[in-house]
């Protein structure tokens, strides 16, 4: 019998990061939206809200997770990004691409990529009863700060705010003219990863 995608083991090393902000990602983005079920489009607003900042928010950047050899783009996450804070308002990938490790991957690549750009604090919210994620967060620095009481729908959920400060000694500057990037495989700068798995983020109090 063959395995089904949830069964197997998956190879970071398949997967790279694209910056969805020019043709053709937004209509990539948007066929990727049409194929989620229900309670996850109701989320994004059917993904027009969210698409709608791509082109008209100057602070926002977002990023897709692609596995070039097929079946292509299967997850995101967006952020905007204003005077040395980031805060995160979305991470998504697709149900049968989850616990296999590219979730993590992908939001540590950001928290260096934010290092980068001289971000400092970090900022991200959850549903409450999303545990897995919750979990995943505090054990890449993060911490709760705050909740908003109410602020999900479909269902009818509270938000709990995390955050987190990048540390300065954290090994990411760039060469000399060189303009810090997200994009690029999702495996790549492994070293500057490490640091931030060994504790190099520091607790946002």
């Amino acid at each position: 019998m063959e395995e089904s995608l949830s069964e197997r083991s998956v190879d970071p090393r398949e997967f790279r990061i694209v910056r969805l902000d020019v043709d053709p990602w937004p209509e990539v983005l948007r066929q990727f939206f049409a194929r989620q079920d229900e309670a996850d489009r109701s989320g994004f607003f059917l993904g027009e809200a969210l698409l709608s900042e791509l082109k008209w928010v100057d602070v926002a950047e977002y990023y897709g997770l692609v596995r070039p050899k097929g079946p292509g783009l299967v997850g995101f996450m967006g952020a905007w990004f204003v005077d040395g804070e980031a805060e995160i308002h979305h991470i998504f990938l697709e149900p049968s691409w989850r616990m296999k490790g590219l979730g993590r991957i992908f939001l540590r690549r950001f928290m260096q990529y934010s290092a980068k750009r001289h971000v400092v604090s970090l900022y991200l919210e959850v549903r409450r009863s999303n545990e897995r994620a919750r979990s995943l967060y505090r054990k890449l620095g993060f911490s709760e700060t705050g909740e908003r009481k109410n602020y999900y729908s479909c269902p009818l959920e509270d938000a709990i705010l995390m955050g987190c400060r990048l540390s300065g000694d954290v090994p990411v500057s760039c060469r000399d003219g060189e303009t810090p990037s997200m994009e690029g495989d999702l495996c790549k700068d492994s070293a500057a990863e490490v640091c931030l798995d060994e504790g190099k983020a520091r607790i946002l109090q």
